[in-house]
């Protein structure tokens, strides 16, 4: 066995960004007519629309009535209530006396207008809007507690029934109406952090192809980060080949995160602080561990974990990513709107001598090197080429006996955790 030490350099050649990933969105719809009397509840009363297999927690959520007719619409009030019992009024007292003729409405807290309190009101989106001097009551079943912005459903599980109620408060022989199209919800989803335990989904997955190279650099963004104490937060990723590296662990204290967008990158120029508090910004990922902060429990693979994004360096990129989180502590809860990756490549070098069994052991080296020894790799003597992410970083003339097939070849090089060689 031979043993030689060298200073390889890096270099690094940018092949391409991983596009984000998105939050889940759905659709459900009830296309049936909904009648209104010139006064009282409408038929049917309520309208239904049972949302089913639905992953995670509502981040935003719209509702569009579809063919609102009605020559009178001030007269309407209208109620929607989620299956968690929650409910929001999305229309009271708007548009004044003005015949309203196969327009749709779709409210959405982000829309950029109220409707009208008096006048016309036309097909759009419109926040929730209420002109209502005194509070609403609505007769049974519907409740008459609720709030006046659909993001009172943010954070809430979306299956099950929801409820539209329609009331027409003012009686008047001549103002009926329908919402002759039925109405429709959209909504996106989060991954739900319980108050203990494994997020759901556990876990969340990402799958990427065709991206060429071996990994140089990944860069995990946590998109629309909530926890009322991100210190209970655990926080792992795992590579299509397995490696896995705890993110978050243990960090930012206790004081709540809201809609962060947290990027973790171990070029950062801090770490993730342990009493926090933290926000939107970047940061090299830390694991404050305390005892049990490991056990993520079935599926999540069992540690130890690597503690840096760079172990994931000349991997493939290719394949499903698995995002784990769970909630270490009780009592706080939280959800994150969704994640991705920022991958950096090199090109896969030709003729590695190393094969999926290849692996390199992290040990102790001269001053402030870090060795990776045990570089297995079937080698028979003559020219070999050392490769740092993929980039060509050395020479070794080797001369003499030849190293035996399976035998050990040791290499140094300066903050890398992945090396290759190839025979010339």
């Amino acid at each position: 066995m031979r043993r030689f030490l060298l200073l390889l350099t890096l270099l690094t050649v940018l092949i391409g960004i991983v596009p984000s990933a998105s939050a889940a969105s759905y659709f459900f719809a009830n296309t049936l007519s909904i009648s209104i009397p010139t006064l009282g509840a409408a038929s049917p009363y309520p309208s239904l629309i049972n949302v089913t297999n639905a992953t995670g927690v509502i981040t935003d959520i719209n509702v569009t009535l579809f063919g609102i007719n009605h020559y009178f619409p001030d007269d309407l009030d209208i109620l929607l209530k989620s299956p968690s019992g929650h409910a929001v009024l999305i229309m009271s007292d708007a548009c004044g006396a003005n015949l309203m003729l196969g327009v749709n409405l779709t409210f959405d807290d982000e829309a950029p207008s109220f409707l009208s309190n008096s006048g016309a009101c036309y097909s759009g989106s419109y926040k929730p809007t209420d002109y209502t001097d005194t509070p609403n009551t609505f007769p049974p079943p519907a409740p008459n507690v609720y709030s006046f912005v659909l993001s009172a459903f943010d954070g809430t599980n979306p299956n099950g029934v929801w409820e539209l109620y329609v009331y027409d408060d003012t009686f008047s022989s001549a103002n009926v109406g329908s919402i002759s199209g039925g109405w429709r919800l959209e909504f996106t989803t989060a991954i739900h952090i319980p108050s203990s335990g494994s997020a759901s989904p556990f876990p969340s997955r990402r799958t990427y192809s065709g991206i060429s190279g071996s990994i140089a650099d990944v860069n995990l963004r946590l998109n629309g980060l909530t926890h009322s104490r991100p210190d209970d937060l655990d926080i792992m990723l795992k590579s299509p080949s397995g490696q896995t590296v705890m993110v978050m662990s243990d960090a930012c204290g206790t004081t709540p995160l809201s809609n962060a967008v947290i990027i973790l990158n171990d070029e950062a120029a801090a770490p993730l602080p342990n009493g926090g508090p933290c926000g939107t910004g970047e940061y090299r990922p830390m694991n404050y561990l305390d005892e049990g902060a490991e056990n993520f429990g079935a599926p999540a693979p069992l540690g130890p974990y690597w503690g840096a994004l760079s172990a994931f360096d000349g991997g493939s990129p290719n394949g499903i990513w698995e995002l784990y989180i769970r909630d270490d502590e009780a009592s706080f809860s939280g959800w994150l709107s969704d994640w991705d990756l920022t991958i950096t490549t090199t090109p896969t070098p030709p003729n590695l001598l190393n094969n999926p069994s290849f692996s390199s052991a992290l040990g102790n080296g001269n001053g402030n090197w870090g060795v990776f020894g045990q570089i297995v790799s079937q080698v028979n003597g003559g020219v070999f080429e050392f490769y740092r992410n993929g980039a060509s970083a050395g020479i070794l003339q080797r001369t003499g006996a030849a190293i035996p097939s399976g035998g050990v070849l040791h290499a140094s090089f300066e903050l890398g955790n992945s090396s290759n060689v190839r025979k010339r």
